[in-house]
């Protein structure tokens, strides 16, 4: 037992041994200052720094280079150099992107004058460094235009976005960042009239874009006017005329009750929201009347019911006999006008 611990002590410190002896040609101490790997970043300057190696080369500068190479095992040589050793320790690169992955490659080198070309040490390389500098596109907010309740659900979404923040007041005023969805609930402020939604969509790298939509809040019911029509009366109707505050739709004659009378006409008018009404009735006396509209018979354009609706009247149509009366009397105002007139003639 003793024996196997100890060649497998033996074995770890021949390996560190090793190790340390592989490396003295690499540089030590390498970090970016900028990023950190495998997390997105949306810095468009990556600056790398490091220390010489440990061994006892004196060397002439150091190779390097920022591509999207993803090799672990690239080494540089004299086919793949892009410019002279460079005596310094750090560095700083620009570049961009939308989510891409950056390798940092760097190894140090020296001139060899007896073979004329250069020697180099051990290429370490680093990365993935994620740039992500642009913003969510394609961004989407679909809501209803018009709407009765102040719960709504939202449709949203934009490329490249994991998070979402919506507001009733402006970008990023009010609200919190939430894990993005592409259906949402959201709270309308009370009051109706005109609602604009904002939201702000974030990806990983803390890129943002910005949407906005607006829509209607409506919980008004439509109101209902009825007013009486002595242009479309007769001798056994009343006709009456029908207002709407708004367009509405689900009305039909079945929707109206006459207590005293029978609807006999009923026609409409969708460009000013009228409903022309024509009803028969018993004649013979004054008779208190009234016209029903029960609940919910008609609905805007929001989805609002209108609440009952009661118009009460007297059927003031006259009689017959009252009929004889008025004729009479015209008669005789007409034989009157035309003995004053005759008698001005002579």
């Amino acid at each position: 037992m003793n024996r196997i611990f100890f060649l497998l002590s033996f074995f770890l410190i021949c390996s560190r041994i090793c190790w340390a002896l592989d490396n003295q040609d690499a540089v030590l101490n390498l970090v970016s200052n900028s990023h950190t790997v495998n997390v997105p970043s949306g810095l468009s300057q990556i600056s790398f720094s490091w220390s010489p190696p440990s061994g006892t080369t004196e060397w002439d500068g150091y190779v390097f280079k920022l591509d999207q190479n993803d090799q672990l095992d690239f080494e540089f040589n004299e086919t793949n150099i892009e410019q002279n050793p460079m005596d310094v320790y750090s560095w700083i690169f620009s570049c961009s992107g939308d989510y891409i992955n950056y390798y940092f490659h760097i190894a140090p080198a020296v001139y060899d004058f007896e073979n004329f070309q250069y020697v180099f040490g051990k290429t370490i390389n680093s990365g993935p460094f994620r740039v992500d500098t642009v913003a969510p596109y394609n961004q989407i907010i679909y809501a209803p235009e018009l709407t009765n309740d102040t719960i709504v659900q939202l449709k949203t979404g934009a490329i490249g976005a994991t998070k979402m923040c919506i507001s009733s007041v402006g970008f990023g005023k009010s609200c919190t960042w939430q894990t993005l969805e592409t259906l949402s609930e959201y709270h309308l402020s009370e009051g109706d009239g005109k609602k604009t939604i904002f939201i702000q969509y974030k990806d990983d790298a803390e890129n943002i874009a910005n949407t906005e939509t607006s829509l209607t809040l409506d919980t008004s019911p439509p109101r209902i006017q009825l007013i009486s029509d002595p242009d479309g009366a007769g001798l056994t109707t009343v006709s009456f005329k029908i207002f709407f505050s708004e367009e509405v739709t689900g009305f039909e004659i079945s929707d109206i009750y006459a207590r005293e009378g029978r609807i006999v006409r009923f026609s409409t008018d969708n460009e000013v929201f009228i409903r022309q009404l024509d009803i028969e009735i018993d004649t013979s006396e004054k008779i208190l009347n009234d016209i029903v509209i029960p609940e919910n018979a008609v609905f805007d354009k929001a989805g609002n019911g209108n609440v009952a609706f009661r118009y009460k009247f007297f059927n003031t149509v006259p009689t017959l006999n009252e009929w004889g009366q008025v004729l009479f009397s015209c008669l005789l105002l007409a034989y009157v006008l035309f003995t004053y007139q005759k008698k001005a003639v002579n």
